[in-house]
């Protein structure tokens, strides 16, 4: 995106979240699938500056970090879930990319003054470390899938063409240029690089 957020992404960014109360995570998700490439701070960062929005999604659950590394993540929040249910479903964790490694839930209350006394509230902050799903091939599957393919093929036909006899036949050579095969003469008998395989190829 460079340095400067250009201003239609800004405005999709506050429309996504005042049509759909949807936070940063949700609103990443979809601005991926319209193709546009923007990162999960630049939206929280966007997210806080539109008047009265003080928290990340429609739960009343604030992100308080989202780290993600090449095989895995880690969410941190204050949040109004209790469980650990809850709070895949308030963030909407993609269970087929994400397994949960594990996690830790934090509790506290806070009191305010009513007329009946102090009114205690409880509040949780549930951290979760992801790990990413390695994708597994089932052999078994492929390759009935691949016999269903193969009922239905049928060999390419080919013309057939007469040709004069010239007493010779001419053959396209399917040959291995190894390139990037690299040879020294006083220990081969001759020089090999990546420029004389180019030349040899293209002769």
């Amino acid at each position: 995106m460079g340095n400067r957020t250009p201003d239609s992404v800004i405005e999709r960014i506050v429309d996504l979240k005042k049509t759909k109360g949807w936070g940063r995570i949700k609103i990443h998700k979809q601005l991926t699938k319209e193709g546009i490439s923007v990162g999960l701070r630049t939206i929280g960062d966007y997210l806080r500056n539109i008047s009265g929005v003080r928290m990340d999604n429609e739960s009343g659950s604030e992100i308080s970090s989202w780290e993600e590394g090449e095989d895995g993540a880690k969410l941190s929040a204050k949040t109004k879930a209790s469980t650990l249910k809850e709070f895949i479903e308030i963030y909407d964790i993609d269970l087929e990319k994400w397994e949960i490694e594990r996690h830790k839930i934090n509790q506290w209350e806070v009191g305010a003054k009513t007329e009946d006394g102090i009114e205690t509230t409880p509040l949780f902050q549930i951290t979760v470390w992801l790990k990413k799903k390695k994708s597994t091939v089932d052999v078994g599957v492929s390759f009935l899938e691949l016999q269903e393919e193969l009922k239905s093929y049928e060999p390419l036909k080919l013309k057939q063409y007469q040709y004069d006899k010239v007493g010779g036949l001419f053959e396209i050579d399917i040959f291995d240029p190894h390139i990037g095969k690299l040879c020294w003469l006083p220990e081969t008998n001759n020089n090999y690089d990546i420029d004389i395989a180019e030349n040899i190829f293209l002769d």
